[in-house]
């Protein structure tokens, strides 16, 4: 049983191996890539700025408070989530009619 099960996972590993790599970390890293470079889409040219779109958005406050109220969000959501999950868990563990 142990082969049987090894032998399907050598099976799909290729198939896997392809996938994560183009739909995931080529995508990824292609994107890394073109924010190094300024583009002009009126002359269809391009330019290295290296980290200068990095540091723009650094400098830039809209940017700024878009991170501040997404962390916010983020952490008030994840708050709320637990609590009541562990309030739904702990009431669905008690003993009540139907269950």
């Amino acid at each position: 049983m142990r082969n049987e099960k090894l032998t399907g996972l050598f099976l799909i590993m290729p198939a896997f191996v392809y996938l994560m790599f183009f739909l995931i970390v080529y995508p990824f890293g292609y994107n890394i890539y073109e924010s190094f470079f300024q583009y002009s889409m009126l002359t269809d040219t391009s330019k290295f700025i290296g980290m200068g779109n990095y540091i723009g958005l650094m400098k830039n406050p809209q940017f700024l408070n878009s991170m501040k109220v997404s962390g916010i969000v983020v952490i008030l959501g994840l708050a709320i989530e637990t609590v009541l999950g562990l309030l739904i868990a702990m009431a669905l563990n008690q003993k009540f009619k139907g269950r």
